[in-house]
């Protein structure tokens, strides 16, 4: 199996999510593609089958962990209104259910979190918007409105329409938040308000004069600039999908254009035909998919529409997402609800904004791809005929290359096993005699073969570990091209090579790490339950081991287990993400479930090909360390998943408690800063003083004295924790009360030096102060009194000084402090 096989690993492995995943928002989101004609017969179902028994079961709302469902359970003839469920996305099991009256409109509805927006007609034309708890129908907030209703939903806001007046002119829309709030856009559409598209900050509406932007926030609208007579159908992060009637060759169509959405320039125009324009465009994830009906689609006409994505480059269409498919629902930019077939027993699927990217077909459509492989930017398939093997790109434009490794062979064995890591491909050519199998290793270049009782080819390709025989200590690791050993006489036969690390399980419950190149060598504690571990793969920081009950994925980096051990054909480990392959239902179709390890979110893709023998699957993740994935379809079809959301994130260090600051906000007088406490907390940490919130240049130690320039202002200190693989994170602490100016002290009094007799000099010293760096002033005074002028630091006696007694006056100054006086004692009287 690419891209490594572990055969002495039990194939026991993670459960779909049991108790891990909650229902936060970040819960799993678990769509399934059908990817050709054949597999909208099978397309997955995640959801149990008696969801699916009823013709009017179809999914109307969805959150990243609920969905909400219509029909799909046992008609009551004596309640006729329709049923709605909530189901738990992770393993479509029913949370709870409840009726709705027919008059309450199935579309409006939307789930926002765990909050369920629901438009509910009352007398005449009032409609009341009530927001419940989506998990126990508990009423949270009901408002009033007149109108429309529910245009559509993203991030955590819906979109109310509703009439104000008595005409179509005076038409409003509000935004409802989760939260509660309620934002009025100013003023009035000309008609009712159509959804077009939005994100987390702007919604995209039209009416009968045009189109418009709406600040979610602000309610702000803004009118878009479209060129004349163009209708808004779509929105992308890139562009506006806009549509012109045009009339080519006098047959009805639509022209419709892509406009950049900065320069509102046309990129590109296609005409699509009146029937495929009926259907629409919808946003898929940051791009765009097409719902038409195809020239060829067989009777009746209304339930095999496709589902295409768009290339927004050239507006091309795509291989299809889904064929075959008898209505659709748009819930959010991310994703499309299907509905396959209107009878009973009809599959739902949901298709989502992963960039699905279909291959070339191979040479030989009568021939079926067996084994697949992906690294270094190619993927590699095997042929069924266990002779070739073809190459291609990864990106899906090229062609495929065939190669024969075992050139001249006749070989029909289908047991065979193939590797693929970096530029370099290894395969059991069958060969051999007894345990000891021909292998072959290739790369661009050169080739070689060795004997061994089977062999294993590391990540990247740079080694192979290989096995000549049952007993301990006939296992070693050599280089792959040149066959030097780099590793010999190991003892067992498990083991795990990523990059340059040679993991290897000890008895005592340690998993060793060797580097090849240094020879530094790393020991990680298993959990409990896997002392004696056999080890199937590791990437990165994640080990896939053998436990006690099953296997287990462990975080080396905190070595706990992830997940509880559920039977599958196969399982990968990728960047961040784990692939288990497995049917849905006992005896149904092979899917590829992703699994992130980051957060438990799951998705499912396929069907996917399964080999004849031994038990397997065409599928593998990128050796080079991306977040993409190939399988083969059951049609031989070979699809590439980018699987941007199941990459591993950096994990955030979490600010448990604020920092804080101690001392007395006043000029000269230091502060001392407190980090908080982290999780985890061996981080390194960092400060950042600011003024009014903003960063004083140079201050950034755990203390700081106040000057001048804070004086009047508020204080506050901001802590970073920075850990290796963790995301750099930030916290603030509160702020201090303003500062106020600093004290000046005088430690000791000025004195007055000198001979007090007229015609001498009389000196002042200032005394000692603190803090540092005053400035002084000097005041002499005759009894008490000041004298005019007299402000040196000496003072010349007049004659008219004779019989008075002389003392100074001095003041300490500093920007930022308060000035200080104090006074010398008097001299003696003047002779």
């Amino acid at each position: 199996m690419f891209p490594v096989r572990r055969p002495s690993v039990s194939l026991a492995i993670l459960a779909l999510l049991a108790g891990a995943l909650s229902l936060a928002p970040a819960s799993p989101l678990p769509p399934v593609h059908a990817s050709s004609a054949t597999d909208a017969d099978t397309a997955g179902v995640l959801l149990p089958q008696r969801l699916q028994d009823r013709a009017d079961a179809h999914i109307v709302a969805s959150s990243p962990a609920l969905l909400l469902l219509r029909g799909g359970m046992d008609y009551d003839e004596n309640d006729p209104d329709p049923q709605y469920l909530v189901v738990r996305r992770s393993d479509g099991s029913v949370i709870r259910s409840f009726r709705s009256p027919e008059t309450d409109d199935a579309q409006l509805f939307k789930l926002e979190g765990t909050q369920l927006f629901r438009m509910r007609r009352l007398e005449g034309s009032r409609r009341q918007v009530e927001v419940t708890a989506a998990l126990t129908g508990a009423s949270l907030r009901t408002v009033d409105i007149t109108g429309k209703g529910l245009v559509h939903s993203a991030g955590d806001w819906v979109l109310v329409t509703s009439v104000t007046g008595p005409t179509t002119a005076h038409n409003a829309v509000s935004i409802l938040r989760a939260d509660g709030t309620t934002t009025v856009v100013p003023g009035n559409f000309a008609s009712p308000a159509t959804w077009v598209g939005g994100d987390s900050t702007t919604a995209y509406v039209t009416d009968s004069e045009g189109a418009y932007a709406i600040d979610i926030t602000t309610g702000v609208r803004e009118q878009i600039p479209l060129p004349d007579h163009t209708k808004l159908w779509a929105v992308t992060p890139t562009a506006l999908i806009g549509s012109l009637a045009s009339y080519p060759n006098g047959i009805a169509a639509t022209l419709f254009r892509a406009l950049d959405r900065t320069t509102l320039e046309p990129t590109w125009s296609v005409d699509v035909p009146t029937t495929h324009r009926n259907r629409g465009f919808l946003t898929h994830g940051d791009g765009l998919a097409q719902m038409y009906l195809p020239d060829d689609a067989p009777a009746p006409a209304l339930s095999n529409l496709d589902l295409r994505p768009v290339d927004l480059a050239t507006g091309e269409l795509l291989a299809p997402l889904a064929r075959g498919v008898a209505s659709f629902t748009q819930l959010a930019a991310q994703e499309i609800a299907l509905r396959f077939d209107d009878t009973p027993g009809g599959r739902l699927s949901i298709a989502d904004g992963d960039t699905v990217v279909p291959f070339k077909d191979l040479p030989d459509v009568h021939a079926r791809a067996l084994d697949i492989g992906y690294s270094k930017g190619n993927v590699a398939v095997s042929w069924q005929d266990g002779t070739t093997i073809w190459t291609t790109p990864a990106d899906g434009s090229g062609e495929w290359s065939e190669t024969h490794p075992d050139a001249g062979s006749e070989l029909h064995d289908l047991d065979r096993e193939f590797s693929f890591g970096g530029e370099v491909s290894l395969v059991d050519t069958g060969l051999g005699t007894g345990m000891l199998k021909q292998h072959q290793v290739t790369w661009p270049g050169g080739s070689r073969q060795f004997a061994a009782r089977y062999a294993i080819l590391s990540h990247g390709g740079k080694y192979i570990q290989r096995f000549t025989g049952g007993a301990p200590g006939t296992a070693e690791i050599v280089e792959s091209k040149t066959g030097q050993v780099a590793v010999s006489h190991l003892t067992g036969e498990y083991g795990a090579i990523d990059g340059d690390i040679s993991w290897r399980p000890a008895s005592n419950g340690v998993l060793t790490g060797t580097d090849l190149v240094t020879g530094a060598v790393e020991n990680i504690r298993l959990p409990a339950g896997c002392e004696n571990a056999g080890i199937g793969d590791v990437r990165g920081r994640w080990a896939w081991i053998e436990c006690v009950g099953g296997s287990r994925v462990v975080n080396l980096d905190n070595p706990t287990p992830f997940a509880t051990p559920e039977s599958a054909l196969e399982v990968l480990l990728g960047n961040g993400f784990m692939v288990h392959v497995r049917s849905l239902v006992q005896g149904g179709p092979i899917y590829a479930v992703v699994t992130s390890l980051h957060n438990g979110t799951t998705r499912t893709y396929g069907p996917v090909r399964g080999k004849i023998h031994p038990p397997g699957v065409g599928v593998a993740v990128d050796d080079d360390s991306t977040a993409r994935m190939v399988y083969i379809d059951n049609t031989s079809q070979v699809r590439r998943v980018d699987l941007e959301w199941a990459v591993n994130p950096p994990l955030s260090l979490t600010s448990l408690t604020r920092p804080t600051i101690a001392g007395t906000a006043r000029v000269g007088v230091r502060l001392q800063a407190s980090r908080g406490t982290w999780a985890p907390a061996d981080g390194q940490y960092t400060y950042q003083w600011l003024a009014d919130s903003k960063a004083i240049s140079g201050a950034t130690a755990t203390t700081f004295t106040p000057g001048a320039a804070q004086l009047g202002r508020r204080i506050t200190v901001r802590v970073t924790a920075v850990r290796a693989g963790y995301t750099r994170t930030s916290a603030v602490s509160g702020s201090t009360p303003v500062v106020r100016a600093g004290t000046i002290t005088g430690l000791t009094r000025p004195t007055v030096s000198g001979t007090a007799r007229t015609k001498k000099k009389l000196t002042a010293t200032a005394g000692t102060w603190t803090p540092s760096g005053l400035a002084f002033g000097y005041q002499w005074m005759r009894d008490g009194r000041a004298v005019k002028g007299a402000t040196g630091r000496t003072y010349l006696l007049p004659g008219s000084a004779k019989g008075h007694v002389y003392s100074v006056r001095v003041t300490a100054r500093r920007s930022g402090y308060t000035a200080t006086i104090q006074t010398s004692r008097a001299s003696a009287r003047v002779r």
